[in-house]
């Protein structure tokens, strides 16, 4: 049972990370918590033994009127060198008796430096987001990176995707390159673009939220 009541405080707060800005406002946020009081309190009367030091944080903050803290920032740390960076296996050569292989990671330079092919201010779809996106290239890879100003608003499942179009247009897309879940919701970022991938035709970042079916932000690249 305690774990319903804990799980409904957090079904809660998934709804109201998916909200449009009109709708997260101060009023939505009080009639939120004031639900959440009513769970917290139910599960502090579950068992006369269960005390408030016993009753989980995460529920008793949302009760509290902050249901934002069930979807913190996650930080992401990525360098630019990170993104074209390589792996070898080295061979560690001993005397004939001793000689073993062992995998060695090392990173080495390519020739030629990253070239920045395109560049976009992301924009907030009914959520909040900023921040730069941008495409390098070097040695014929692509890479896309979300600069270290990176700022988008967190939620469940999200998504980044790039479209095979100059803008988006709204709706689920029906064509994109899909290239996993966001890293982080601030700080710089490196996501691998695949061969398929045309800097003449593919010209729309688009973070998705896969779960409720709904987009959180964009980026225009030109």
């Amino acid at each position: 049972m305690i774990e319903t009541v804990q799980e409904d405080v957090e079904k809660r707060g998934l709804a109201e990370s998916c909200l449009t800005g009109d709708e997260y406002d101060t009023s939505r946020r009080r009639r939120l918590g004031e639900h959440l009081h009513e769970s917290a309190q139910l599960l502090l009367s579950l068992d006369e033994g269960i005390g408030q030091d016993q009753v989980p944080e995460k529920a008793t903050r949302a009760a509290r009127g902050a249901p934002e803290t069930l979807f913190t920032d996650v930080e992401a740390d990525e360098t630019l060198d990170e993104a074209f960076a390589t792996t070898t296996t080295a061979e560690l050569v001993g005397t004939p008796s001793t000689t073993t292989e062992e995998p060695v990671t090392t990173v080495q330079g390519t020739s030629t430096e990253p070239l920045q092919i395109s560049t976009a201010q992301f924009i907030g779809i009914d959520h909040s987001a900023e921040g730069t996106a941008s495409v390098y290239e070097q040695d014929g890879r692509y890479v896309l990176r979300f600069e270290d100003d990176t700022d988008i608003q967190n939620g469940p499942d999200l998504y980044v995707w790039v479209l095979p179009a100059g803008s988006y247009e709204g709706g689920t897309p029906s064509d994109y390159i899909d290239l996993g879940t966001l890293k982080g919701t601030i700080g710089g970022q490196n996501y691998e673009l695949p061969e398929g991938f045309d800097p003449q035709l593919h010209r729309s970042v688009l973070i998705w939220c896969l779960r409720f079916a709904v987009p959180f932000a964009t980026a225009l690249l030109g």
